[in-house]
C-alpha cells in the first residue's frame, strides 16, 4: 500500500489519475511493474487499485454489490461464489 503526500496543488491526484489511465499525460510515459501502462493496461490495472480524493460508492448497496458493479464495468467476470 502506498500513499501520496504533499501540499494542495502539488499534483498528487493528477499523478494517480494518470497511473490509473483516467487521464493522459501531455508528455512522458508511465511504467508500473516495469511495463508501459498504456501498452499493458489490462495486466497492470488488474493488479492495482486507487481511491482518488473521495470514493463515490452507492451507499444503498452492500460492499459486495459495489465491487460487483466495478468489476462488471471494468470488463471482468463476476464470480458469485463469496469467500
Amino acid at each position: 500500500m502506498f500513499g501520496f503526500l504533499g501540499p494542495n496543488g502539488a499534483g498528487k491526484s493528477t499523478t494517480i489519475r494518470m497511473m490509473m489511465t483516467l487521464i493522459f499525460p501531455t508528455k512522458g510515459n508511465i511504467k508500473l511493474f516495469g511495463k508501459d501502462i498504456y501498452k499493458e493496461r489490462k495486466y497492470i490495472l488488474s493488479r492495482v487499485g486507487a481511491i482518488v480524493e473521495k470514493p463515490d460508492f452507492y451507499g444503498y448497496l452492500t460492499a459486495w454489490k459495489n465491487l460487483e458493479i466495478l468489476a462488471r464495468t471494468s470488463g471482468y467476470p463476476v464470480n458469485d461464489k463469496k469467500l
